[in-house]
């Protein structure tokens, strides 16, 4: 795991030179903490032509900030462990489970925004008003979405992997 998030906080150095100095082994005095996915319901329409039920399985999260504003908000934060999420279709009951077990750099704006840098598979669901194909997407690879203030759009910038809507496995 060490080596894992030692070249992931490599990659993103070199791709987008956000993480701080100290940050650049997970051995640096990081002050990790245990982070739990919340299980979440969403509606037919909002991500699924149906509603969809998302539960963690396994999650064995865990958080560390990098760095921090004046005020002692976290500036960015880490997240990385194994987190296994069952899907379930509350139309039909079909469930299927993934693997979500990536990496998460997240940079939060003044502004209320925030941009997420994933390296391994993730998911993330995205609104028809988004300006990506509206779904609950599992993210493999390289990809950075920013999140607009307050909950406002979102958007893959960096696409650099793979991506599967989860909604068709439950269809």
């Amino acid at each position: 795991m060490r080596g894992i998030l030692a070249a992931a906080l490599g990659v993103i150095t070199a791709t987008v030179g956000t993480v701080p100095a100290q940050a650049a082994s997970p051995a640096a005095g990081l002050d990790w903490k245990p982070y739990r996915s919340q299980p979440y319901t969403v509606a037919a329409g909002e991500r699924c032509a149906f509603a969809v039920h998302a539960e963690p399985v396994v999650d064995e999260e865990r958080i560390a900030t990098l760095s921090s504003y004046p005020d002692g908000k976290p500036r960015q934060q880490v997240i990385t462990g194994d987190l296994r999420v069952r899907y379930t279709n509350l139309d039909t009951g079909v469930t299927v489970e993934h693997d979500l077990d990536g990496t998460a750099f997240i940079e939060y704006g003044t502004d209320g925004s925030m941009t997420h840098r994933y390296l391994g598979a993730v998911a993330v669901g995205f609104r028809a008003t988004d300006a990506y194909p509206k779904g609950i997407w599992r993210l493999d690879g390289y990809h950075e979405v920013r999140f607009g203030p307050g909950g406002g759009m979102r958007e893959i910038r960096v696409d650099g992997g793979t991506e599967h809507n989860v909604c068709t496995d439950l269809a």
